[in-house]
């Protein structure tokens, strides 16, 4: 345990993403879901885990489609969908700039060929 510890009303914010990831979510909604406003909830989050909620949100879904790129063979297209991106080309575009690679040759070298 590095001693971390996440402030309670935070929590039901970071667990609704974990369980939602797939599924459009609104700063607004996750803020009054802990009982702050917008800008209350953001400056919050970013204190605590110096990233914006937004960037938090695409890490959760960044991280699941890598996860599922690996140990999964359904097409990319449907792994962009289930991961909550728009369209596979917006989720190759953010996989790229986070991953520095596309899916498909994160898959290739990861485990999936």
């Amino acid at each position: 345990n590095s001693g971390f510890t996440i402030p309670e009303e935070l929590e039901a914010a970071l667990e609704h993403v974990r369980t939602h990831y797939s599924e459009v979510i609104r700063i607004g909604d996750l803020g009054k879901l802990v009982g702050l406003s917008v800008s209350a909830f953001e400056r919050k989050f970013k204190k605590h885990f110096r990233m914006s909620p937004t960037e938090y949100i695409r890490r959760v879904r960044m991280h699941e489609a890598c996860r599922r790129l690996i140990h999964r063979s359904e097409p990319i297209s449907t792994i962009a969908q289930e991961c909550g991106f728009s369209d596979q080309s917006h989720f190759t575009r953010e996989f790229a700039r986070v991953m520095r690679t596309t899916p498909a040759v994160y898959r290739r070298d990861h485990g999936f060929a």
